[in-house]
């Protein structure tokens, strides 16, 4: 982002953040969604609040995601 090696450190802390959030994203999605569809093939879930339950879940990754803009109470600066 700028040409300074002393924020080498923090860039690497950013990117293993990084790569931590999108693995929870990942697994909870994951079993959110397989939870989701094994009720919706069985019956036992409305389509209708299937749907709802997808929105629900991409949500979830989203504001998870968001996470990363905050570091320690204030946002991170990206350039």
């Amino acid at each position: 982002m700028r040409d300074d090696i002393a924020l080498v450190p923090e860039a690497m802390a950013i990117a293993r953040r990084t790569v931590r959030t999108m693995k929870q994203n990942i697994v909870w999605a994951f079993f959110y969604n397989s939870i989701g569809l094994v009720l919706a093939v069985t019956g036992v879930l409305n389509p209708l609040i299937a749907a709802g339950a997808m929105v629900v879940s991409s949500l979830s990754v989203v504001l998870n995601s968001m996470r990363l803009r905050e570091r320690e109470g204030r946002a991170l600066e990206c350039f």
